[in-house]
């Protein structure tokens, strides 16, 4: 498992993703990626389901504004702010939760990813050093 540096992605090797189909995380979540020769090297944790608007929040983000072109709403980090604080998910956003979901909002030109409590236990039984932050319903 490794963290692309500026894109917000995550490669989970072929090993780690046949643990997590065998425990019954839909194929649908993985992306190939692929080596020049087109050999799969590992894959990227992908989901079309996108939580409601608001759903998700990061208190160490802030508004940045909505693309008049796209209707993106970003969010930018809050340079005043220097600790961690906890981020949550409203009722509703947890009632459209499916083992991964993206946040509504971009985070940095991205959105966040948000992975049910079962894949974060079968993945930290596999990756001994996955490090994973909290969610909490508000």
């Amino acid at each position: 498992m490794a963290g692309l540096d500026g894109t917000g992605e995550v490669v989970l090797l072929p090993k780690l993703v046949k643990r997590l189909t065998e425990a019954g995380i839909d194929k649908k979540y993985f992306q190939p990626v692929l080596s020049k020769r087109k050999k799969v090297m590992g894959y990227i944790l992908v989901s079309k389901n996108i939580l409601p608007q608001g759903s998700y929040e990061d208190p160490n983000y802030k508004l940045a504004g909505r693309c008049r072109h796209c209707g993106q709403v970003k969010m930018e980090e809050d340079e005043k702010e220097i600790w961690i604080r906890q981020k949550t998910i409203s009722k509703e956003g947890r009632k459209h939760m499916k083992d991964v979901n993206v946040s509504y909002e971009f985070f940095d030109d991205y959105r966040e990813l948000i992975v049910s409590k079962k894949v974060e236990q079968i993945i930290s039984k596999y990756v001994k050093y996955a490090e994973f932050l909290p969610v909490f319903e508000r």
